[in-house]
């Protein structure tokens, strides 16, 4: 069974994650500065906080989890309300929930794709017409962009609080 192509997207996930990338951030290094005090506040009105960001990112990693598995999607999209929480509703989560949650999907996603082969990826949703690879090459360009977002907010909100170039 050749799974090279599902291994080196599970390494490119991990390294985005807690690993070494060449980027040199990682979720675990930014979600380090985190405090409860920063999560849940915007640098402007325009962005979002990190909280927002993490809740995110984790609907998105359950979704495509989901339609992994085959399961039916939940319909999940760019205008459903659980993509974007507001700051009131997670804050009724707390900010060690959220990164619970972001954890935990992050290793299910992990241990579901490590010993699928990579003609897996060849796989067709047929509700979206798209194949498993483009999920999969998907969410590591979205956990991309979002970690530079979240690098960005809190450079912002470090500096505001005392002068830190985090």
């Amino acid at each position: 069974m050749e799974n090279h192509l599902v291994q080196s997207y599970i390494t490119q996930l991990r390294e985005l994650f807690a690993g070494e990338p060449w980027i040199e951030e990682t979720f675990e290094k930014k979600l380090k500065k985190v405090t409860g005090e920063i999560a849940f506040k915007k640098p402007w009105e325009t962005m979002h906080s990190v909280a927002e960001l993490i809740s995110h990112l984790t609907v998105w990693k359950r979704e495509v989890l989901s339609r992994l598995k085959g399961e039916q999607a939940t319909g999940l999209t760019m205008n459903s309300a659980a993509n974007w929480k507001s700051n009131h509703e997670l804050r009724q989560q707390n900010l060690f929930h959220l990164l619970k949650s972001f954890v935990e999907v992050q290793k299910q996603l992990l241990t579901f794709l490590e010993n699928k082969p990579d003609d897996f990826l060849l796989k067709i949703d047929d509700e979206k017409n798209v194949t498993y690879d483009y999920y999969i090459r998907g969410l590591i360009q979205h956990d991309a962009y979002h970690l530079g977002q979240i690098g960005l907010v809190l450079k912002i909100l470090l500096w505001e609080k005392d002068g830190t170039h985090s």
